[in-house]
């Protein structure tokens, strides 16, 4: 509401309109749903190209800009030239490096992705998103240890950081730490609203590596019948979790076939890399727009 007044009073201020793009991609981060999430990727384009138009050379611009090409639009290329020449035009901008250390994870990039996420929690270090992701790359890259150790600083800090919770939930999940893991993704529901997507998702994910197979096959089903089609992404991760390989390329067909913004993050997720070795993965991927390995 404060940035619709703003670019109301001033139209002609970039910044505001590039702070409007953050906003949408903010909100779609917390939705579920690949249409809602297309949906606030579309707002967040027209916002950040109204600031481009005012202010080609506009960092912060470019950079978000990045995240609808990759996401949205998966022409991981145009996301590459648009965050280099963001990093061009501000090579110190935090906000430039950091979502530059995001796109290079997705691209499977993941040692230039630690090294900005590093520097940036070494600069910045009440900076709570820049330990999320840092974490996140970390276990992309096997960094277990490492991994833990940055999303746990970061909770000290903000006890009730939902990205944080959410990823060191399921983290701790998978170290067997039941108890503490279910701690972590309750919370996270209850910031959420207690909806019943998230719910089910992570309770899924609880019952699983708790070795409750029966209660884990259930709660899937569940999940699979209420949000599979809106959230075939989310299904292909459940179903890449229970080892069930066939059904998550299936869903992920599904994903592609929807055109889910989600799908490009997920290939370098430890559960889905798992299928790397299957003859469909290289077709499949050098289908939604990346390069051959």
């Amino acid at each position: 509401e404060l940035l619709e007044q703003a670019t109301g009073l001033a139209p002609e201020f970039a910044p505001a309109w590039a702070e409007m793009g953050l906003m949408h991609l903010k909100s779609a981060s917390l939705l579920s749903a690949s249409s809602d999430i297309s949906a606030a990727y579309k707002e967040a384009r027209n916002a950040l190209q109204k600031a481009l138009d005012l202010d080609p050379d506009l960092a912060e611009a470019l950079s978000r800009m990045a995240f609808v090409r990759s996401d949205l639009d998966w022409d991981f290329a145009a996301a590459e030239r648009a965050t280099e020449r963001a990093l061009a035009v501000a090579p110190n901008n935090p906000i430039v490096i950091g979502n530059a250390a995001n796109l290079y994870s997705t691209l499977g990039r993941l040692d230039e992705s630690i090294e900005m996420n590093e520097r940036l929690s070494e600069t910045d270090p009440f900076n709570l998103t820049n330990y999320q992701n840092l974490g996140l790359t970390y276990n992309l890259a096997g960094r277990f240890d490492e991994a833990e150790a940055i999303w746990e600083r970061g909770l000290k800090l903000e006890p009730d950081h939902l990205g944080i919770l959410i990823n060191l939930g399921v983290f701790k999940l998978k170290q067997g730490d039941i108890d503490g893991g279910r701690a972590d993704l309750a919370r996270a529901v209850e910031l959420l609203g207690n909806e019943s997507n998230w719910k089910l998702s992570f309770d899924a994910l609880s019952e699983h590596y708790a070795g409750n197979s029966a209660k884990a096959d259930a709660l899937m089903l569940e999940f699979e019948k209420k949000y599979c089609d809106s959230q075939p992404t989310t299904c292909a991760l459940l179903d890449a979790t229970r080892g069930r390989v066939d059904e998550t390329f299936a869903w992920l067909e599904k994903a592609y076939a929807i055109r889910d913004p989600l799908l490009p993050s997920y290939k370098t997720d430890p559960d889905i890399a798992k299928l790397r070795d299957d003859p469909r993965w290289s077709s499949f991927w050098q289908k939604v727009g990346f390069p051959a390995e």
